[in-house]
């Protein structure tokens, strides 16, 4: 049998996909959250201890908005806990959003609603609020090329704001997960 050759005239394309080992992928956003003259925690990505699975965080996007003037109001701050966060609302994982129907629920908790949090080291990222009646202030965060952040069994990250912010700010959060 002859052997068959093929060139290739220009570049060959390559496309980013997810890690073919992944168990699924993920989102949960909260919308239209007023901030708050106290500190508050807002969201909260949480990986249970015997989830048998790690969670890793494949992109964040945050962005405020005021309804009316704030001056000098703090950025979000993002810090990861190793203890699961208490109280607030834990969403079921079922209200969790699949980017496949065919994936199972995601075995990470998300908890909104001033739920209570440890941080563990100095903050991981800021995100600059908006200034001014009327203004937005969009961010987004993926991951480094190459790496992800990693929440493995009994670790999580969360969304706070500190105790000089303004309920007159409001917030939207979308977080996207995959799981192995």
């Amino acid at each position: 049998m002859a052997e068959m050759h093929v060139a290739i005239d220009g570049p060959v394309g390559t496309y980013a996909t997810a890690d073919p080992n992944l168990s699924g992928v993920y989102l949960y956003s909260i919308i239209d959250v007023p901030g708050s003259a106290a500190l508050q925690n807002f969201y909260a990505l949480y990986n249970p201890v015997n989830s048998g699975k790690t969670v890793i965080a494949l992109g964040v996007t945050i962005e405020s908005y005021d309804i009316s003037t704030v001056m000098g109001a703090p950025s979000m701050r993002v810090f990861r806990t190793s203890s699961a966060p208490t109280g607030g609302t834990l969403i079921s994982g079922g209200s969790i959003n699949k980017f496949s129907t065919e994936f199972p629920n995601s075995v990470a908790q998300v908890f909104t609603g001033a739920f209570t949090a440890t941080s563990v080291g100095s903050a991981l990222i800021g995100f600059a609020p908006d200034e001014g009646a009327g203004s937005a202030s969009p961010h987004s965060a993926g991951t480094t090329p190459g790496a992800s952040f990693i929440l493995r069994q009994g670790e999580g990250v969360f969304f706070q704001q500190p105790a000089t912010g303004s309920s007159n700010q409001l917030w939207n959060i979308q977080m996207v997960w995959g799981e192995r």
